[in-house]
């Protein structure tokens, strides 16, 4: 989907922990949820699972 994909991105450039050195460790930790919310998003079959089972159903 175009518009997980545009979101995606412009997450993933707003927290990449390149661009916080003073904060690295919350930076790190926010790239790592936006990455694996793509992945589930990006994935028909993972999405139907947290669309039914939520967090648990793709874990």
């Amino acid at each position: 989907n175009r518009e997980v994909k545009k979101a995606y991105h412009k997450m993933a450039l707003k927290w990449h922990p390149d661009r916080h050195p003073s904060n690295k460790e919350l930076a790190d930790k926010k790239f790592k949820e936006i990455q694996e919310a793509y992945d589930v998003l990006s994935d028909p079959a993972k999405r139907d699972a947290y669309d039914a089972y939520g967090e648990g159903g793709v874990k």
